[in-house]
């Protein structure tokens, strides 16, 4: 989940003007969602998060690019789309290739934490194509002492 104040430093750095960023600032603060179930409603406030299905929401993570930088070459590929990115790493030898993937996790967590975002584990998934029968050699790379 993007923070606000995340998002707003990031067009600052952008040299975006104090008009953009408080209209942007404003878009996302004082939101609220409702929902109801079996004739029970329940209306909460969002304190972080872009909007989803939102046209700016995409556009507002391209800002926070700092980590696609952070994290190309050196064996790893990136791709990213608004909140959601895909690393990858070719190569032979399984164990390499592993201990890349986890250098790069190293990397989004260390970013996420120093600008105040996180990463939700259960929505990480690792997949290793090949054509060989037997691994041997790998491990699978994990968040913060997290392993599925």
């Amino acid at each position: 989940m993007i923070y606000y104040d995340s998002t707003c430093d990031a067009l600052v750095r952008y040299e975006g003007d104090h008009t953009t960023v408080g209209w942007i600032r404003a878009s996302l603060e004082g939101r609220v969602v409702a929902a109801t179930l079996n004739g029970s409603s329940m209306r909460v406030a969002v304190s972080r998060g872009c909007p989803q299905g939102d046209v700016l929401s995409p556009l507002l993570w391209c800002l926070v690019d700092v980590l696609i930088a952070r994290l190309s070459g050196g064996g790893i590929y990136i791709q990213g789309y608004a909140d959601d990115i895909c690393l990858l790493a070719v190569g032979e030898i399984l164990n390499t290739l592993s201990w890349l993937v986890q250098l790069a996790l190293i990397n989004v967590w260390t970013w996420c934490n120093d600008i105040g975002l996180s990463v939700n584990p259960d929505k990480t998934e690792f997949a290793i194509f090949t054509t060989k029968r037997k691994l041997s050699g790998s491990f699978e790379p994990h968040f913060w002492g997290y392993i599925k």
